[in-house]
């Protein structure tokens, strides 16, 4: 971001607290990350797989049938780079204890596994950050009957985006191409039960 546009917000952040060293804080902080657009995470992939469940699930309280329930699996990519090189980034898994540091731009993947009843004939994935050419794929199966997406992105520029569709691979794929995408965006994946 441009010096002029710093030196102005740095002011009045200072006007306002009075106290130019707490100004200085607040804006390398809390202000300063979300002014680049280029420290977002850029290129995020969001895969969704839907997948027949081999066997019911029983737990202590609830039983999953197979003939009910889908096992999903949620893949994110998010390419991210750090704020700042000298400090670098560290992930924590809060449930784990597992844990990565580096100073270098990073690529991980999440995978999440959970369960989605058949009756719920939708699934809605969302991008809680602003994104850069953002694609979120859904990969289903012979359960899941005929299948489209609705794409609700708020992007950088007014552009319609169409979603794609290959029924030999088994997905659909909603993407942004070179477009910024910005929070609370998303798509709702429809299908028809077979």
């Amino acid at each position: 971001m441009g010096g002029e546009v710093d030196s102005i917000i740095r002011n009045c952040l200072e006007a306002k607290l009075c106290n130019k060293k707490m100004a200085g804080i607040i804006f390398d902080g809390l202000v300063f990350p979300y002014l680049d657009l280029e420290k977002f995470r850029r290129t995020f992939d969001y895969e969704i797989k839907f997948h027949k469940l081999n066997s019911d699930i029983k737990t202590s309280s609830v039983n999953f049938s197979k003939d009910s329930y889908f096992k999903v699996t949620e893949e994110l990519t998010p390419n991210m780079t750090t704020y700042d090189n000298e400090k670098g980034i560290r992930i924590i898994c809060k449930y784990t204890g597992a844990e990565i540091s580096t100073k270098e731009k990073t690529e991980f993947k999440i995978s999440v596994v959970s369960l989605h009843t058949k009756k719920q004939n939708y699934y809605t994935a969302y991008l809680y950050d602003p994104s850069h050419n953002p694609k979120i794929k859904l990969h289903y199966n012979d359960e899941m009957g005929d299948i489209f997406a609705t794409i609700h992105f708020t992007t950088s520029e007014k552009k319609d985006i169409e979603p794609f569709s290959n029924d030999d691979a088994k997905h659909v794929l909603a993407e942004a191409k070179d477009l910024w995408v910005f929070p609370t965006s998303g798509v709702v994946f429809i299908w028809t039960p077979r």
